[in-house]
């Protein structure tokens, strides 16, 4: 037996994960946030590229997103789609949040969609058999493009996201 070895000796332990961070985020957990990023750096992301900007901003951790963009936050990263935190926002109060720290609601995925054209996809028709007038998610949903339609995208007559919006609430 090599010198300094035991017989039942275990391999060393794998080094330690960090939590995921992402997490914490999208729970409101901004006490493990405040512990945690300082050394991980405040656009830390996971292997998708999602950061906790995006996780706090599909949740509405206003708190959390506050925290972040007060701390350097990128408003505009995005994940290895190119979904920036507005792509993954399904609330009025995080996307005017994101908004006014400097989002671009013209931002465009690696599909070519901005922020509203991805949220129009989500809506259910209500001539669809899937359609709850009672689902409060849907009702969301509707008011946060009702809200980047009524003046967050800047105006251009060639965004067919905007067109697009226009013709898909008044249905």
């Amino acid at each position: 037996m090599p010198f300094g070895l035991q017989a039942n000796a275990q391999p060393p332990a794998p080094p330690m994960i960090p939590i995921h961070v992402a997490e914490s985020a999208g729970n409101g957990d901004l006490e493990t946030l405040r512990m945690t990023l300082p050394s991980l750096g405040i656009d830390h992301s996971d292997e998708n590229g999602y950061t906790c900007l995006h996780a706090a901003s599909a949740y509405n951790q206003l708190e959390v997103m506050r925290w972040l963009i007060s701390n350097g936050a990128n408003v505009n990263v995005g994940d290895s789609d190119g979904d920036t935190p507005l792509h993954h926002t399904e609330h009025v109060d995080a996307a005017q949040l994101l908004i006014a720290s400097g989002a671009n609601p013209a931002a465009l995925n690696s599909e070519s969609k901005t922020p509203l054209a991805s949220k129009l996809e989500d809506v259910v028709p209500e001539n669809h058999e899937d359609y709850d007038s009672d689902d409060e998610e849907q009702k969301e949903l509707k008011r946060l493009i009702s809200f980047l339609t009524s003046g967050a995208l800047p105006p251009s007559n060639n965004n067919p996201a905007i067109a697009t919006a226009t013709i898909s609430m008044e249905e």
